[in-house]
């Protein structure tokens, strides 16, 4: 534990980061050691990582939802007046206002754009679950900088909240989502990584000794209506998280020793196949 320790710094602060290495990164490493490389290496970034809209939504709900600040710390809504004839963010007035100091570093959203996130947060609130982890004892919105142990990286997290309770202490982590359906989310958490980020996490909450029970995922739909369904991940699927994550991170600290930044498979011919249902799929039909 003597090698971690925790700041507190804004989002924006936290991915400018380049002293360390967190979740998202090592994703971009599994995708594509060239992707990898050409976003976090590279000077300037070959692959800058393009922040969408919902990557916004994602952020200021996140914000309302854990920050001592709510929604004013990380955003502020857009005067019709600033805005063209159209309704977009574009012409001088634009350019003036979002020019502005008090608006650096802020997520500028329009006034439709705010309300869609009070009603999500609204309907997080209304989560008995959700709210009683959110409104227990605990810290929030920190980081933690730690080097790992057995291949010399630094290594960060950001934790949205850890709530801490008489019996048990749960990591939560806010996710805005395309479902908060179960089929849906367990599709998110195998294509994004999310057991591999409860992994590092919690490994990042040993660290400094604040060591939590359980991993959840306070899942919020973004498309209306908004809904929110809490999920605990299983601890099996944090083993594997763990184990995923030393095979990647050996990988990681090799591949920055030696320079070798090709495709794993760059030099194989790999046998391809159909999916298995392929085989199996009944192409009778009939108009009767």
């Amino acid at each position: 534990m003597s090698n971690a320790e925790i700041l507190f710094c804004g989002n924006t602060e936290y991915h400018a980061m380049r002293d360390s290495w967190s979740h998202s990164q090592v994703e971009d490493l599994i995708e594509s050691p060239a992707l990898f490389y050409g976003r976090h290496i590279a000077i300037p970034s070959v692959y800058p990582r393009k922040e969408s809209k919902a990557f916004d939504w994602g952020n200021v709900a996140d914000a309302a939802l854990t920050h001592p600040g709510g929604m004013d710390a990380v955003a502020r809504i857009i005067p019709e007046s600033a805005l063209n004839g159209d309704g977009h963010r574009k012409g001088a007035p634009w350019t003036r206002w979002s020019n502005e100091p008090e608006n650096a570093g802020k997520i500028l959203l329009k006034q439709d754009e705010c309300k869609e996130i009070v009603r999500a947060v609204q309907h997080c609130r209304e989560n008995p679950n959700a709210a009683r982890l959110l409104d227990a004892p605990g810290d929030f919105q920190f980081t933690i900088r730690w080097i790992d142990d057995e291949t010399g990286l630094p290594l960060r997290c950001r934790i949205d909240k850890v709530a801490i309770f008489p019996e048990f202490t749960v990591a939560c982590d806010v996710k805005t989502c395309r479902s908060v359906a179960l089929r849906k989310f367990r599709s998110d958490v195998y294509e994004y990584g999310y057991h591999r980020q409860a992994a590092m996490y919690m490994d990042g909450l040993d660290e400094i000794g604040e060591s939590a029970d359980k991993w959840t995922n306070i899942a919020i739909g973004k498309p209306d209506p908004q809904e929110c369904v809490v999920y605990a991940m299983k601890d099996d699927a944090i083993r594997l998280g763990r184990e995923e994550n030393r095979k990647y991170l050996r990988e990681l600290a090799d591949r920055l020793a030696s320079g070798d930044w090709k495709p794993r498979a760059w030099d194989q011919v790999i046998e391809l196949d159909v999916p298995e249902w392929a085989y199996t799929s009944d192409e009778k039909w009939s108009l009767a």
